[in-house]
């Protein structure tokens, strides 16, 4: 499939690759902060971010919390 027809497809269904993108970096962050003993250092990095900060951005964009405070439950 071309990339065009990508986008026209996603469009239609009211989404963008970006947005799919988040979405799947959010829970996967998330399932890691839950379920593992990662430090955001390495959840950055599996994710695809280019730093951690970027990451703790990302993720207070997602949730209205760092890190750090949602693995605690704060």
């Amino acid at each position: 499939m071309s990339p065009r027809t990508m986008r026209r497809k996603l469009k239609s269904q009211g989404t963008t690759l970006h947005n799919i993108v988040d979405q799947v970096r959010k829970n996967l962050s998330i399932n890691f902060l839950h379920g593992t003993r990662m430090n955001v250092d390495d959840i950055a990095e599996q994710l695809g971010f280019s730093s951690a900060a970027n990451f703790r951005t990302a993720f207070k964009h997602w949730t209205n919390k760092t890190p750090t405070m949602y693995r605690l439950g704060r």
